[in-house]
C-alpha cells in the first residue's frame, strides 16, 4: 500500500468512528422534552409572580398623560383645593339626583359625555337610560324598589 493509500484509510477510520461515536452519544443523551411553564397564570409556580411582574414594571415606560396631569405633587394647594371641592359637589349632585330617582319624580340630567335620563315606571320601577355622546351607546337599567312595609 502507498502512503497516501494508508493516510486516506486512517482517515476513512477516524471519521467512521466519529461519526459513530457522535451517534452513540447523541443517541445516550436523549431525553424526554418536558415543557415547565413559568408564569403561574399558566400553571407555573406560584412563586414566580413577583418576579414576573417586578420584571414588567422595569421594562414600563409608559406614562399615562391623564396620571401625570392629576399628580399631587406637581399641584398647588389651590388646585388640590379646587379638585376636592369640585369632588363633593358632584359628589353631593349625584346623591340628590339618584334620591329623586329613588322617590320616583325621575329625571334628566346631562353632562359633556352622558345623557341620563330616568323615567318612573308604576310605583316601584324606574327605567334608566345612559348614552353615550361619543359613540351612541345606550345602557338601559331597571330599577325595582320594594314596596315599603
Amino acid at each position: 500500500m502507498s502512503r497516501r493509500t494508508k493516510r486516506t484509510t486512517a482517515m476513512l477510520r477516524h471519521a467512521v468512528s466519529a461519526g459513530l461515536g457522535l451517534i452513540w452519544v447523541c443517541s445516550t443523551s436523549a431525553d424526554e422534552l418536558v415543557y415547565t411553564p413559568i408564569n403561574p397564570a399558566f400553571g407555573g409556580s406560584p412563586l414566580n409572580g413577583d418576579w414576573l411582574l417586578n420584571n414588567a414594571q422595569a421594562q414600563d415606560t409608559f406614562e399615562d398623560p391623564k396620571t401625570k396631569s392629576k399628580d399631587l405633587a406637581s399641584q398647588s394647594e389651590l388646585d388640590r383645593f379646587n379638585d376636592t371641592l369640585e369632588r363633593i359637589l358632584v359628589s353631593r349632585l349625584a346623591s340628590e339626583y339618584v334620591n329623586s330617582l329613588l322617590d320616583g319624580n325621575g329625571g334628566f340630567l346631562e353632562t359633556d359625555n352622558y345623557i341620563i335620563e330616568a323615567v318612573p315606571e308604576g310605583t316601584t320601577t324606574t327605567t334608566i337610560t345612559i348614552t353615550d355622546k361619543t359613540t351612541g351607546q345606550t345602557t338601559t337599567v331597571q330599577l325595582d324598589q320594594a314596596a315599603s312595609p
